[in-house]
C-alpha cells in the first residue's frame, strides 16, 4: 500500500502496535467536519450555538475514532493471515492500511482477507446506533433538553457515517487519489484477477 502524503505528515502516536500519522490535508478536513457538523445540528436539531459546536467537535473525534477502528479490523485480519499491518496514515478524512515496506508479494486470498476485515466493524456500530438514532432523531427537533438533543445529533450522525460511508460504503469500489485501491476495489480487482485467469487470458 502506497503512502498517501499530501503536506506535511504528523505524527499522532502509537498503539497496539500500529503507528498512526495524519496529512496537513487531513487535520484540514477534519476541521472542515467539524465546522459542517456544527452548522447541521445547528440547523437541523436546532442546538444551542454552544452545544452545536461542541457536536461539531464530538462529530469529528467519532469520526476519526471509527476510521481507525475500521482500520483496526484491517489490523486483526492481516494478523490473522500473518501479514500484520505496521501502521495507520490519515491522508484526508480517510486512512490507508500500511504494511511493512519489505513486504513480500502475496496470494490474493491474503489481500482479501485483510480488504474485508474493515467494513464489518463499522457495519455493526452503525446497525447498534440505528435504534437510537429512529427512536431520538424526531425528538431532537423538537423542544427538548439540551442533552437529548446532542444525543439525536451524535446518534444519527454516528449511524450515517458508520453504517452508510465507513461500513457498506467502503465495498464501493474506488481508486484512491496518489493511487492504490479502497477495500471495495481492492476486492473488484482481484475478482476480476480471477476471472480473467479462469478465461486463460
Amino acid at each position: 500500500m502506497r503512502t498517501y502524503s499530501l503536506g506535511t505528515t504528523y505524527s499522532l502516536g502509537t498503539l497496539l502496535g500500529l503507528r498512526t500519522t495524519i496529512t496537513t490535508l487531513g487535520i484540514i478536513c477534519y476541521l472542515g467536519v467539524w465546522f459542517l457538523a456544527t452548522v447541521l445540528g445547528r440547523w437541523l436539531v436546532r442546538l444551542p450555538l454552544g452545544t452545536a459546536v461542541a457536536a461539531g467537535l464530538l462529530s469529528a473525534l467519532m469520526f476519526f475514532l471509527c476510521e481507525w477502528l475500521h482500520q483496526f479490523g484491517h489490523a486483526l485480519a492481516a494478523w490473522s493471515v500473518g501479514h500484520p499491518m505496521v501502521g495507520i496514515h490519515y491522508f484526508n478524512l480517510f486512512s490507508a492500511s500500511q504494511y511493512p515496506a519489505d513486504e513480500p508479494p502475496l496470494p490474493a486470498r491474503t489481500h482479501v482477507t485483510r480488504a474485508l476485515g474493515g467494513f464489518w466493524i463499522n457495519t455493526i456500530i452503525g446497525l447498534l446506533l440505528l435504534p437510537v438514532a429512529l427512536d431520538l432523531w424526531p425528538r431532537g427537533r423538537e423542544i427538548l433538553p439540551t442533552t437529548v438533543s446532542l444525543v439525536a445529533w451524535l446518534a444519527g450522525f454516528g449511524m450515517v457515517t458508520n453504517l452508510l460511508v465507513l461500513g457498506l460504503g467502503a465495498l464501493i469500489p474506488l481508486k484512491i487519489p496518489g493511487g492504490g485501491l479502497n477495500d471495495g476495489g481492492t476486492l473488484l480487482h482481484y475478482w476480476l484477477e480471477r476471472q480473467r485467469k479462469a478465461q486463460g487470458t
